[in-house]
């Protein structure tokens, strides 16, 4: 998933959307490192189905949104 719109780049926007941090600060908010973000955002990984449930929550909205 190189290139595009990707599932950290859509944390992100839904993220800033709602006034939340972004960056590191948000990458701790969801418990995850923030090379886990990242890597999130370069399209190289994606979260499981149960951290997005988790991120969806925090994020108040649902998991299909990204």
């Amino acid at each position: 998933m190189r290139g595009g719109d990707t599932v950290g780049d859509r944390i992100e926007r839904l993220a800033k959307a709602k006034g939340l941090p972004a960056g590191s600060a948000l990458a701790a908010d969801l418990g995850v490192s923030y090379e886990t973000l990242r890597r999130w955002k370069a399209g190289d990984t994606a979260p499981n189905r149960n951290r997005a449930v988790r991120i969806a929550e925090y994020l108040g909205c649902a998991p299909e949104a990204f």
